[in-house]
């Protein structure tokens, strides 16, 4: 979709839309920037493990580089932090070692990456069957 087809679209379906606020959404969703794509992934690590990291590390910039060369992605980045959160060392150990320079090592990203498992959902009517036949 072309910048002026979505941009007519958005304008059309909100009544107070802005030029600016869709101008806004737009970097944001097409950012080719790498350094507010390296802001993300720290604020996201912030938000799932509840830390206050700055942006200055310049080796995890670095290994972050190498990550999304290799072709991970934000959701993955997401993935990995949820995996870190639930590992028992860490939350025993009040996630004093988990930085976004440990978890942006290729092999660190990657273990966790591996161990991340999507919850399932049970269907208990095919567990215990229908209770009201």
């Amino acid at each position: 979709m072309t910048k002026e087809k979505a941009l007519e679209i958005y304008m059309g379906s909100f009544k107070d839309a802005k030029q600016t606020h869709f101008e806004f959404i737009w970097g944001v969703i097409h950012s080719t920037n790498k350094e507010q794509d390296y802001r993300i992934f720290v604020d996201d690590f912030n938000s799932i493990l509840e830390r206050n990291f700055k942006y200055a590390d310049v080796k995890a910039q670095r290994q972050f580089k190498s990550l999304r060369k290799a072709g991970y992605t934000a959701e993955d980045d997401l993935k990995v932090f949820k995996a870190l959160r639930d590992d028992s060392f860490h939350m025993e150990s009040d996630y004093k070692y988990c930085t976004p320079e440990y978890i942006s090592r290729m092999n660190i990203y990657e273990k966790y990456r591996n161990q991340y498992r999507e919850e399932k959902k049970i269907d208990l009517k095919k567990v215990i069957g229908n209770p009201f036949k």
